[in-house]
């Protein structure tokens, strides 16, 4: 018997201010990537920083 796969998605951050639009790229996207989301420029920062 052969060990399971484990599969990693690549991560993506989109940066979007408008929620109903960030909302809508990650639920497309999601299932493809690991999906991080920030409202401006300085959280992306922070999570980009911390490693998301």
């Amino acid at each position: 018997m052969l060990p399971e796969a484990i599969v990693t998605k690549e991560r993506l951050l989109i940066i979007e201010d408008e929620t109903s639009v960030a909302k809508q790229l990650k639920w497309s996207l999601g299932q493809t990537y690991d999906i991080s989301v920030a409202a401006d420029a300085k959280k992306a920062r922070q999570l980009l920083t911390s490693g998301i």
